[in-house]
């Protein structure tokens, strides 16, 4: 790294005693630092940028047509989260509360229609993409509809005492600053009010105050996400034992523990899965988090750039990028 000014460019350089220079192309790389996906794509449509990624939504479908941005897998799941510690909100410790709202919500219709990234329904915590040892895919379970069941989350809520949304508290949902995660926020908020004839308010913070809120369990309902560290199940489902410091909802389940124990101490593969399916379904039945969707990479690149590669794992690698002439 050659130069790092904050906010705004990191620059690299050709490192000549890298064991395989003579095989590297490119002599520099700067990393533009913008936050607006909008004015990323701008400089991008202006040759100010030669790669970006994520892109504003709305322009994702025509850029995939024009041949200009590629999606690829990314191991992750988007989600949402609720405050289960005891001074959250009475309404949303109601498991049929968190059910009804997990139910209510057209997963199909966000990727298709809002997001418009590639992404997958996420039916699941684990995404697909993570081989058990006999070849299947551990996310093999679909724990809700990727359309949702209306009918059965107005049924839940009516058990839980608020049939039809009635009597129903005004409950707040927050999320990072950003044009998608609105977007994303607003039509749940929608399907939310038009399925259960509940009011969900929004809120957003800038996301370093956002990650303080949702650490500190300072909020009712929030937006959350998380990105393979790698290829094991164990990397989302560690995440809501007591002890986890990432365990936003404040979740505490002593046999949820157990389970994720017994699974870090068994030696044999098959065994093993089978104690981390098991604990999924604990989380799932629970609604301890609404999964919306599966990640994905997008990357839009000028027809010049040839050579770089990615990784489900969220990675990105210009060992072998190159820059060619224009046609």
């Amino acid at each position: 790294m050659k130069e790092w000014l904050p906010k705004d460019v990191m620059t690299f350089v050709k490192n000549d005693k890298y064991w395989n220079a003579s095989n590297i192309k490119l002599t520099t790389l700067n990393y533009k630092m913008l936050e607006d996906a909008t004015a990323a794509l701008s400089a991008f449509k202006a040759d100010q940028m030669d790669m970006i990624n994520t892109p504003p939504q709305s322009e994702i479908p025509g850029l995939v047509k024009e041949g200009a941005c590629k999606i690829t897998p990314n191991l992750g799941t988007y989600y949402y989260v609720a405050n289960l510690t005891p001074e959250a909100a009475k309404a949303i410790q109601n498991p049929k509360v968190r059910k009804a709202l997990s139910l209510a919500i057209n997963r199909k219709d966000i990727v298709e229609n809002v997001s418009k990234d590639g992404q997958t329904p996420a039916t699941s915590f684990v995404p697909k993409g993570i081989i058990e040892p006999n070849g299947k895919d551990f996310a093999s379970k679909e724990y809700y509809p990727a359309q949702g069941d209306i009918t059965k989350a107005k049924e839940l809520l009516a058990e839980a005492g608020y049939p039809g949304g009635k009597d129903f508290p005004k409950l707040t949902f927050l999320y990072n600053t950003g044009a998608g995660h609105q977007n994303i926020a607003a039509a749940i908020q929608d399907m939310w009010k038009t399925n259960l004839g509940i009011d969900i308010e929004l809120k957003n913070q800038e996301w370093k105050v956002f990650l303080t809120t949702r650490n500190d369990k300072q909020y009712t309902l929030a937006r959350d996400g998380w990105l393979a560290d790698y290829t094991d199940p164990m990397t989302f489902l560690d995440l809501l034992t007591t002890s986890s410091g990432n365990n936003d909802p404040g979740y505490s389940n002593p046999v949820y523990d157990a389970k994720i124990l017994a699974a870090k101490k068994e030696l044999d593969p098959v065994k093993r899965m089978t104690m981390l399916h098991e604990a999924e379904d604990i989380i799932m039945k629970d609604d301890i988090v609404i999964p919306i969707y599966e990640y994905t990479n997008t990357i839009v690149t000028k027809p010049t750039i040839m050579g770089v590669r990615t990784s489900s794992l969220g990675m990105t690698w210009f060992q072998g990028a190159s820059v060619t002439a224009a046609k």
